[in-house]
């Protein structure tokens, strides 16, 4: 996933979401990669606020995903959707 609008950091993040979901069995997995893959057009028609309701379904399908990185990578997906306003 790669947007002028995302930052370095969010990045990285849904880079590694997309490699757990790319491995897991996870039934939500691929629903996680939906919505990330659907980013840029949610940016292109709504802004921000489309990047925010992204984030937030791909959020809500990590719940089988454990782990150090799946921490990390939850927590800056979190911080990034508290702060677009």
């Amino acid at each position: 996933m790669n947007s002028s609008k995302v930052s370095n950091e969010l990045n990285k993040a849904l880079n590694e979401v997309e490699k757990w979901a790319g491995q897991s069995n996870s039934t939500y997995a691929p629903y996680a990669l939906t919505y990330i893959n659907a980013i840029p057009l949610a940016i292109a028609e709504y802004g921000e606020h489309g990047l925010q309701s992204q984030l937030n379904f791909v959020l809500a399908n990590l719940s089988g995903w454990r782990g150090e990185k799946a921490k990390e990578s939850k927590a800056i997906i979190k911080e990034y959707i508290k702060d677009i306003k």
